[in-house]
């Protein structure tokens, strides 16, 4: 069955970097945006029910940001595996994200092969 896979990453060279990780995995549809705003109104039309979500804490530029999207997304989809990235958070703003609404955390830079076993534990676990 194929697993869909939801990215939010502001920046488009990370995001090309997961989207070409993930082609590693069998049967996996990546739905890719750049920002909160425009992933919300797919999400709202229905377009896209994702089984795990990659985002990035800050998304620079959009109204939403990624911690809010998380929040949203945890309200929405109870169940739904959401891993966050950031390259500037605090230990207790890590606590306080994976509490409210986060399964794991990954800190930027990381390696292909950390996201991968991430994913493919999350996806076994949910």
């Amino acid at each position: 069955m194929t697993k869909k896979i939801l990215i939010v990453e502001d920046d488009t060279r990370l995001s090309n970097l997961i989207e070409e990780t993930l082609q590693a995995l069998d049967d996996i549809e990546v739905m890719s945006f750049t920002s909160g705003d425009a992933t919300m109104n797919s999400l709202l039309a229905g377009e896209f029910q994702p089984d795990l979500a990659i985002l990035d804490y800050e998304l620079v530029g959009s109204q939403i940001t990624g911690e809010e999207l998380c929040v949203i997304l945890r309200n929405s989809f109870p169940d739904l595996p959401i891993i966050m990235l950031s390259g500037r958070m605090e230990p207790q703003d890590i606590s306080d994200l994976l509490r409210a609404c986060a399964s794991t955390f990954i800190q930027k830079p990381f390696s292909p092969r950390d996201l991968l076993e991430r994913i493919e534990k999350l996806l076994k676990i949910f």
